[in-house]
């Protein structure tokens, strides 16, 4: 268990606009572009995550947000990271039959939150002590919620980034800045240093109109 625990070093720019998150086991490193303005499109997805490590994309209407998506992963077990849409930013997902919400921590909750799975943003992973990164443009006016599926060894466990959905009830997400988030991987939380991996989502522009406000 040693020699797994790591922490990240935050460092920021003389200009104090770019902060960069470090690790010095791995040597992989994040950076994170500080936003002055409050308006900004990173800021309005990132709108719920005082709550939750959750992209809000509520109230875009038909608009389509692109953007670039990044995973660093620094850990010897494989994570497969998913999006699914709930209907808070309290993890309630819709019943896939009744259409009823379901609660963190309620029966049937894992399975209608894989019923409620962006396919566009399933089973996205990183190879160890490496970083990758691709263009992607989300066109779901929901918030999206990110569960992650860890196999370690023999044992598979999938995570949620509200504690009530998880078999041991402990924070397995964390945000680490504007739509990025760190996971651990261990069930329990072992260590949590939440960079296991790495989960950035950079919006760069919005396609289509909005609706007025």
């Amino acid at each position: 268990m040693a020699n797994r625990i790591g922490t990240l070093e935050v460092s920021t720019s003389p200009a104090g606009d770019v902060a960069t998150l470090h690790s010095q086991r791995s040597g992989l490193s994040i950076q994170l572009a500080l936003q002055e303005e409050e308006a900004s499109l990173a800021g309005f997805v990132a709108r719920q995550q005082h709550q939750a490590a959750v992209l809000d994309l509520t109230g875009l209407g038909s608009a389509e947000v692109a953007g670039v998506l990044e995973l660093a992963r620094e850990s010897a077990y494989n994570s497969q990271v998913s999006f699914y849409r709930v209907l808070n930013a309290s993890g309630a997902v819709a019943d896939p039959v009744t259409g009823e919400p379901i609660l963190p921590g309620q029966p049937g909750y894992e399975a209608a939150a894989r019923a409620n799975q962006v396919s566009d943003l399933s089973r996205l992973s990183a190879s160890n002590n490496s970083t990758t990164s691709r263009s992607i443009t989300v066109s779901d006016s929901f918030i999206l919620a990110p569960l992650a599926e860890v196999e370690a060894g023999t044992t598979r466990h999938t995570f949620f980034t509200f504690n009530e959905a998880n078999a041991d009830g402990v924070q397995h997400f964390q945000v680490l800045g504007d739509n990025v988030f760190g996971f651990e991987d261990l069930y329990g939380g072992g260590d949590r240093d939440f960079d296991d991996l790495i989960v950035s989502f950079k919006p760069t522009a919005l396609i289509g109109t909005p609706p007025l406000a």
